[in-house]
C-alpha cells in the first residue's frame, strides 16, 4: 500500500521541498510570506501567504499535518513487517519529508491549473483562506458552523 503513496520514498529534505513551494508560489504572484512552526517537534507545520485576488490581499494557510503522513506510513510499516525493529516515532523525518513533498506537488499541479485558466486561484484555494488569525475557510466547515448551511443531496 505505501507504493500507493506517492513520494513515499523521497530523500528530499522538508526544507528544499518548502523553498520550492514558496518558489512557485512567488512565480504565480503570491506574496508576503510566513511559516507556521511546530514547536514540540521543532519542524514546520505550515505556510502562509498572500495573493491578490479581485483588487484585495487575502491571506492564505496551508498546513502539513506530518502526523497524518507519520501515521499512514506507521500502519503500512507496521501491517508487513514480520519482526519489526522500528519504532513510531522512527518515522518522524521520513513523515516531515513525505508531507511537504506531498503539499509541493498539489501546489505546483494546482498553480498550473489556474495558470491554464481551467479555475481560479480562490476556487483551489478556497478551503486555506484565512479568516482570522488562525482560522481557515476549512477550519470553520469542518468544525460544523458552516456545514450546516450546506443542502443534503436527495438524489
Amino acid at each position: 500500500m505505501a507504493a500507493k503513496l506517492k513520494n513515499y520514498t523521497t530523500t528530499v529534505p522538508a526544507e528544499k521541498s518548502i523553498a520550492e513551494i514558496e518558489q512557485l508560489l512567488v512565480d504565480f504572484g503570491a506574496d508576503n510570506f510566513m511559516k507556521k512552526v511546530d514547536s514540540e517537534r521543532r519542524q514546520f507545520s505550515g505556510i502562509m501567504f498572500t495573493f491578490i485576488v479581485n483588487g484585495k490581499s487575502i491571506p492564505f494557510k496551508l498546513p502539513a499535518n506530518v502526523e497524518k503522513v507519520r501515521e499512514y506510513i506507521w500502519n503500512e510499516y507496521d501491517s508487513t513487517r514480520t519482526r519489526g525493529k522500528k519504532q513510531k516515532d522512527d518515522f518522524d523525518r521520513e513523515a516531515y519529508n513525505v508531507a511537504w513533498r506531498l503539499i509541493k506537488d498539489w501546489v505546483h499541479d494546482q498553480l498550473s491549473i489556474i495558470a491554464t485558466d481551467m479555475v481560479k486561484m480562490e476556487e483551489v484555494f478556497l478551503p486555506y483562506i484565512m479568516i482570522d488569525d488562525n482560522t481557515t475557510v476549512s477550519d470553520k466547515f469542518l468544525t460544523g458552523d458552516w456545514n450546516k448551511m450546506l443542502p443534503e443531496w436527495k438524489g
